[in-house]
């Protein structure tokens, strides 16, 4: 299928990366507005499409516009909450347009419409925010560009970094992954330039990511540690794939440990065994996909065992649970897979939780793994290495 009819008709792998961002988007946000300390919050759809595929499916812009309806509905007070709706082409903007107000519904939240250059537009909300230092303010990005050459590293990173805003990007990288080795060629045409300079931006020319025979997979694990930004923010990327050794991929950075959290959480909430992204239903029925499911969750847990105990063994003194908290959720687990493993070990005898205003053992299986206790930690561990 061609890229224009790939862009008119959403296929499994498009409708994938709208239910991702929907997925992520009601959480975050349900997060958001509860809080005392958020007073606005703005959502961007930099490139938002036409709002409805031929096929009859909602894109991104609709389906973020439900969200918030649906959470401030049931809110008597909330933060503000604008979506920005943005696309160079104005046919676009107007599809979308006239699809909410065809809908008749009453509209929440403020929209804001425009058809401005995507690259134009993040240079001007980085002017804008750069030294705004509104911390009551939240800003969210999706982006997902007609390719990547509208990406430009500098603006992103700024964007997260000076900006402090959340940034959802889609990706091509099947397309970049064949290309990025071509494109450092000395016979590379002008038209790989791009993909080159978007690498160069990230890469040294020593790094792994320019040596053949790279599987795809990797390719997005560098990517995804790129966008952290020499490890200054948190990162994640969420796999789709399109078709047999095609892949997409979202990835997500920001300076939120909060708004990391949920991206992890819709990773897990949509691919329930492994967290890592979406794959296409197999042709045929695997007989024994039950058994296949029961050995990886034996080997995710297995995996999450072995890092949790390198942290307890590493350790110089008591870890907190706000020490536990941050590293789950940096190694891509959730704190409810942490649960399990951490109540095995109070089981065994090799761990203990101390209140730490009081110095009593918690209650068991009480190890205070969430946000709220990560601002204030209230406990430490005691960890014995078996004899």
């Amino acid at each position: 299928m061609s890229r224009k009819a790939a862009q008119n008709t959403q296929l499994a792998h498009s409708l994938a990366k709208v239910q991702f961002y929907e997925t992520f988007l009601n959480k975050y946000l349900r997060m958001l507005l509860s809080m005392s300390n958020i007073d606005e919050v703005n959502i961007y759809d930099v490139f938002c499409g036409r709002g409805v595929y031929e096929n009859g499916t909602e894109g991104s812009s609709l389906r973020a516009l439900s969200i918030v309806n649906s959470i401030l509905a049931e809110k008597k007070s909330a933060p503000h909450v604008t979506l920005y709706l943005n696309d160079i082409k104005r046919e676009h903007t107007e599809s979308v347009r006239n699809c909410i107000n065809s809908k008749n519904e009453i509209t929440a939240c403020s929209i804001r419409f425009s058809n401005s250059d995507a690259l134009e537009l993040m240079q001007s909300l980085v002017h804008q925010w750069r030294f705004s230092h509104n911390y009551k303010k939240r800003n969210i990005l999706f982006i997902d560009p007609y390719g990547y050459k509208a990406i430009d590293p500098k603006v992103l990173r700024s964007l997260v970094m000076d900006c402090h805003a959340d940034v959802l990007l889609f990706l091509p990288v099947s397309f970049m992954y064949r290309f990025t080795e071509y494109s450092f060629h000395e016979d590379a045409s002008n038209g790989a330039k791009p993909i080159r300079a978007f690498i160069e931006s990230f890469f040294p020319n020593e790094h792994p990511i320019h040596q053949a025979g790279l599987g795809v997979h990797q390719y997005i694990n560098y990517l995804t540690e790129a966008f952290s930004f020499g490890y200054q923010c948190y990162s994640a990327s969420y796999h789709i794939e399109r078709n047999d050794h095609n892949y997409f991929s979202l990835f997500y950075m920001s300076q939120s440990l909060m708004g990391f959290e949920k991206v992890i959480e819709a990773k897990w909430e949509l691919d329930e065994q492994n967290g890592c992204g979406f794959k296409l239903p197999p042709k045929m029925r695997d007989l024994f996909e039950e058994q296949w499911k029961y050995e990886r969750q034996k080997e995710m847990y297995h995996k999450l065992q072995i890092l949790l105990t390198g942290l307890f063994t590493s350790a110089c003194s008591r870890i907190t649970n706000a020490t536990i908290y941050k590293f789950v959720l940096q190694h891509e687990f959730l704190p409810r897979h942490a649960k399990l493993i951490l109540s095995e070990m109070q089981k065994s005898g090799c761990l203990e939780c101390y209140k730490m205003d009081t110095g009593e053992q918690a209650p068991k299986g009480s190890f205070y793994l969430n946000y709220r206790y990560y601002s204030k930690p209230c406990a430490v561990f005691a960890y014995r290495v078996a004899a």
